[in-house]
């Protein structure tokens, strides 16, 4: 799921063109670019942070509510609360700050996103919950 997160922000368009394998990394922050080149002074990653939940169906209805919809009984026959993390890096504090804001505000509290399909299932985002606001490194 990693590889459709990473496309779907690619597409969103937000900040610099982030292009998967030049300056955008999915699960690791490479040595080199896909191009043998050194990676850039500004680049984001998405690293995958603390797993997911998949909660077994059963009688049509989820066994316990997921903690992004308390209530909801709806039938989710494979349902993941995944967490992931957005890793950005600038020459300078507020280019950093402003990448990471951008993605910030495009992505909170949204819902209802179909992930592009990369290397097998449809992917939908019930619901996009940030735990806090943007973290920067910069880059020395």
């Amino acid at each position: 799921m990693i590889k459709e997160i990473a496309e779907f922000i690619e597409n969103l368009a937000l900040g610099p063109p982030w292009a998967i394998g030049a300056n955008f990394f999915a699960g690791h922050v490479p040595l080199r670019t896909q191009a043998g080149l050194d990676i850039p002074n500004r680049y984001l990653a998405v690293l995958e942070n603390a797993g997911g939940t998949k909660l077994e169906n059963v009688g049509g209805v989820v066994t316990a509510t997921p903690p992004s919809a308390p209530g909801d009984t709806t039938f989710w026959p494979e349902y993941v609360e995944k967490a992931v993390q957005l890793l950005n890096r600038a020459e300078t504090y507020f280019t950093a700050w402003a990448d990471a804001d951008a993605l910030y505000n495009a992505l909170r509290e949204t819902s209802g996103w179909m992930l592009p399909i990369v290397t097998g299932p449809q992917y939908i985002v019930c619901v996009i919950d940030p735990r806090g606001e943007g973290a920067v490194f910069i880059f020395n």
